[in-house]
């Protein structure tokens, strides 16, 4: 997903969001969106990284 949301995507989604949560919370609805997207986000920032130290230990070994 990532750059393809525009604003405006954003802010429709997270009405959408409100709209099923009720009036209770149109603020808490956009940040829970942006919290989850946040830990989304370093999530597979993490598993890039392990996945690189993997390739690079992986080919030290092969490479001795």
């Amino acid at each position: 997903m990532g750059k393809g949301m525009t604003y405006a995507d954003r802010y429709l989604r997270s009405r959408e969001l409100a709209d099923k949560l009720g009036p209770k919370s149109i603020v808490d609805a956009i940040h829970e969106d942006i919290r989850r997207r946040r830990v989304e986000a370093s999530a597979m920032h993490m598993a890039k990284r392990i996945r690189a130290q993997r390739r690079t230990a992986f080919l030290e070994a092969r490479g001795r």
